[in-house]
This record gives C-alpha cells, sequence and structure tokens, in this order.
C-alpha cells in the first residue's frame, strides 16, 4: 500500500517537464525504511538529476510521513550490473552488447542493433574455438521478441 504511494508519486514528478527524460525503473523499499529509487534517463543519469529527483520526492514523503519521519531515501541509476527492467532502456543501450536469458533455457550475448516495441534485433558474438573468450566476428542478427526475454544485462566490454 505504501510502496503503490510512493510509486504513484514518484510518477506525478516524473511526468514534470524537468524529468520529462527520465523514468522509473524499479523502487525498493526495505523494512527499515531505506528507500531505493532507480531512474534512467535519455542522455544519461546525472547526479543533478538524481539530486533533484531526491529532494521532489522528499517533500512528498516528508509531507505524507508514508516512512515516519526518519527514513532513508537513495536515487540513482541501476548500474551496469543490474538487468534492465523497463522497454525503455534497451533503446538507451542499442549498441552495446547485451547478454539474454531466454524463457526457453538459451542464453544470447551479442551487441544491440535495434530496439523496437516489441523485439530486438541482436548481433551475436561467436566463439572463434572452443573454451576462447568471445570475439567480435559478424554473425547474423537475430531477432528475440522481448516476450521471450527471462533477463537482460547489459556485459561490460574493453
Amino acid at each position: 500500500m505504501v510502496e503503490q504511494k510512493i510509486r504513484d508519486a514518484l510518477q506525478r514528478i516524473l511526468s514534470e517537464e524537468r524529468f520529462s527524460s527520465c523514468f522509473l525503473v524499479e523502487l525498493i523499499l526495505h523494512p527499515n525504511d531505506k528507500l531505493e529509487v532507480f531512474i534512467d534517463c535519455e542522455g544519461g543519469v546525472t547526479f543533478e538529476r538524481c539530486r533533484r529527483l531526491s529532494r521532489a520526492l522528499e517533500e512528498v514523503l516528508d509531507r505524507e510521513l508514508w516512512l515516519g519521519e526518519r527514513y532513508v531515501l537513495e536515487v540513482s541509476s541501476p548500474g551496469v550490473g543490474r538487468p534492465l527492467k523497463h522497454k525503455r532502456q534497451y533503446a538507451l543501450n542499442v549498441g552495446r552488447t547485451l547478454r539474454l536469458q531466454l524463457h526457453d533455457g538459451r542464453e544470447l550475448t551479442g551487441r544491440l542493433e535495434e530496439a523496437a516495441e516489441q523485439h530486438l534485433r541482436i548481433r551475436p558474438l561467436v566463439r572463434r574455438k572452443k573454451g576462447k573468450p568471445l570475439a567480435k566476428q559478424q554473425a547474423e542478427v537475430v531477432v528475440v521478441s522481448l516476450e521471450e526475454i527471462a533477463s537482460a544485462r547489459v556485459e561490460v566490454t574493453f
């Protein structure tokens, strides 16, 4: 109940012009009144955007007292290691390497070529020889429906 009230307040704040390029990825309310808010934004999440959103949400929390007078609020980007949870995150990661776990148990790692409304176009990375690391060789683009994806993570490449 409280979590839904906070989620609704966040959606109202994020609909304001100053946050129009941002969206809520995940909200975690811990039992000890710690609230973690993960956002993503077109053009990237900046410290300033997190600070402004934190202040706007604090105003609501302090007025409504949903978490009482003492709580911990953290607003940040999801970070590279966290799974993608929102369709809009795929579009922000075109050109990056993704590791997809599909509902049928298959795993696919490749460069995200396109993020459409209902599917992704992935160019898989192929192995040179068994046991060797993934190499950036050309492979046929694979179309994956968003419904097929159990989880997706951005892979850090050097």
